[in-house]
Order: structure tokens, then sequence, then C-alpha cells
């Protein structure tokens, strides 16, 4: 059955050999459980027990020192190995439970509805906490963003300090494993906490981690990175700082028009070729959801209020953003909107002989504007 040694006037087991050669447990650890538990046990100052003991070279537990040695009964063992089974058989169904109540927290965020989706994270946080030991842990990393993101949705700082510091702990505590996509979610936090208070240096410097990040895990040109690039805009908007706030917006727009155009420009194509693909069906090829697609339109129609603020509304630059949101519009089959911003950069454009390089991008408007929307 294992090598613990029964003591044959009481047909018992030394409890410190149970815990290492059955449960592969620290025998003070599994001396805890046993007393947590209320499970049966005897403790033996019988000089013959401690002296086979120590002679077998049996583990004991570090705190019988002076106090003797904890014995357990074969029942004892039976039904510790029993629970242990029973929990061992529940813990897929508590992992899938957290899952379930994790999506949901960040669906509620989604939503911008932090008010209800603050509990449910901080009840994943705690059950998180409670099924991932030792710690650290690093499948605590994300209930501790997720919880660190529902409190600053509240504008609870301290709270979302507290976990996002914990998040870093849980991540640095095992390099090999701290994926640069990891450090730029922990930096983003970072970046908008940090925002949030006014610390505006200690914001720049992690949203331009959370941008070194994001070139790392997806490249520098990707659409998952240009969210990083919003950000430093934004601080900089801010801080009034408007030359190096419009750089970024300029970014951002540099990485989502080629992006979308190729997109566009691709499906025009292939609606050439095969009837079905005229049919409304998403598009698809973008890396991100259509939730985070629709949110990227709120960061570009945000780009483009700075930018007519900034600099008029009759500049390329804003005509450039039309262009990119309509054709973002498109892939997300919002007909309206992608003919009102397709109209606002030709209004821009005809009043000024300066379309150039938007004139790729017009076209491909237009022409996929007819594919969602035949009658426009």
């Amino acid at each position: 059955m294992c090598t613990a040694k029964f003591d044959v006037l009481l047909q018992v087991f030394v409890l410190g050999e149970i815990a290492t050669e059955v449960f592969q447990d620290n025998p003070t650890t599994f001396f805890q459980e046993v007393k947590r538990g209320r499970y049966p046990k005897l403790q033996s100052t019988d000089p013959n027990i401690v002296a086979v003991t120590t002679k077998l070279g049996l583990q004991i537990e570090s705190r019988t020192a002076g106090t003797g040695i904890s014995l357990l009964t074969a029942e004892t063992v039976r039904s510790l190995m029993l629970d242990r089974r029973k929990r061992g058989l529940l813990l897929p169904f508590r992992i899938a439970l957290l899952k379930l109540s994790s999506h949901e927290a960040a669906t509620l965020m989604a939503d911008s509805n932090y008010a209800q989706a603050l509990p449910v994270a901080m009840d994943a946080v705690k059950e998180g906490q409670d099924l991932f030991k030792p710690q650290p842990d690093l499948r605590l990393f994300p209930l501790f963003l997720l919880g660190a993101q529902a409190n600053l949705g509240m504008k609870r700082c301290k709270q979302c300090e507290e976990l996002l510091a914990l998040a870093a702990w849980v991540l640095f505590s095992e390099p090999e494993h701290a994926l640069p996509l990891m450090k730029a979610q922990l930096n983003r936090l970072y970046g908008q906490l940090h925002a949030l208070v006014g610390r505006d240096s200690e914001a720049l410097q992690a949203f331009a981690q959370d941008a070194y990040q994001c070139s790392l895990a997806y490249g520098p040109l990707d659409v998952r990175t240009s969210l990083a690039y919003y950000n430093l805009a934004k601080v900089f908007q801010g801080m009034n700082e408007m030359d190096k706030s419009l750089m970024y917006c300029d970014q951002v727009l540099s990485i989502w028009s080629p992006a979308l155009l190729d997109l566009v420009a691709s499906r025009v194509d292939q609606s050439s070729q095969s009837p079905a693909v005229q049919q409304a069906a998403p598009l698809g090829e973008l890396p991100l959801q259509a939730g985070q697609l629709k949110e990227a339109a709120e960061m570009l129609k945000d780009i483009r209020k700075v930018q007519v603020t900034s600099l008029g509304d009759s500049h390329a630059s804003v005509a450039e953003a039309a262009c990119v949101l309509s054709l973002l519009f498109i892939c997300l089959q919002d007909a309206l909107q992608a003919d009102q911003c397709l109209q606002d950069a030709q209004q821009i454009l005809s009043q000024q002989s300066m379309a150039g390089k938007l004139t790729r991008m017009l076209d491909a408007a237009q022409a996929g504007l007819k594919l969602v929307s035949p009658g426009i």
C-alpha cells in the first residue's frame, strides 16, 4: 500500500509518513488539514514508538517536537483519501464555474456596467485564491487583472492598485512565463490608473511599456498595438501637449488605414468572383471580436474629434480619419455610418485638391459600401 510502517499493537500509521508517501504533502501542512477537518488522530509519547520511528527514518510533522508523534488509524487514512478524491472530482467543476463568472464580469465591463461587474469580479478573485494554492500561482494573474479593471471602472483606485500589485507579484514570480502580452495588459491598467489620478509621467511610462510589449507580441503596426498609442495621445492631450497628442493620433490612423483598406479591397475583389460573397457577411479577418471593433470605432471617432478641435474641420487629417471610419463601419456592416463618414471625407477633399493618398481609400469605401448596402 505504501512504505508507511504500522505500530504492531495499535495498528496505526505515522501521520508524517502518510503525508509524504500517500498524499505527497508536507507533513506539517498535512497535520493542519487533519486538524481543520477534525479527523481522529492519536498522539503518542511512548519512547518505544518514538525510537522505532526515528530508527526507520519516518517523516514527522515539525510541530511534534516535545509533544510526541501523531498517529492515524487506517479508518482515518481511508476517510482522508475519500475526501481528497471528492475534492479532486469537484475541482474541474469549480474551475468551470470560475471561468463562467470571469466571462460574466468581462461581459458586464464591456458594456461599461462596472457596478454589477465589481462583485462578480471580486468573487472570482476570492474563488481563484481558494482554488489555486500554493501561491503565487500564475493562474491568478487574469483574475487579479479582472478585479483591478472592475475597481478602476468604479474609480476605487486604492483597491485597483492593490490588485495590480498582486498581479505583478504573480507575474514576475515566474519570469520565464511572463509573456509580452501579459506585461502589456498589466502596464495598460497601470497606465489607466495613473492617468485617472493625475500621475501623467507614470501614465506615459506605463503606456509606453504597453506599446513596447504589444509590439513584441503582435508587431508595431498591428491594430492590437494601436490602443497603446491612443492612450499615449490621450495623456498628452490632458497635458495640453497637442503636437505630441496629434502625432500619436496619426500613428493610430497609419496602423488602421492599410489594415482596413486591404480588407475592404479584398472583399470587393472577391465579390466580383463569387456572387455568394456579395451577401452581407461579417469580414472576420481582423484579429478582433465584433465588440472590440466597436470600441475601435469609438477610439477613431474620438481621434477625429481631437483633430477637428486642434486643426479645424477641413484639415486633411480629419478627412483621413473619416475615411478610416467609413472603412471600419463597412466591416461592421453599418452602412448608414459608413456612408456618412464617406460623405464627410468627400466634402472636405472636394474643397481642396489634397486627395492624394486618400484616393484609394475613398474608392475602396465607395465600392465596399455598395456591398453592405446596395441601395446607397
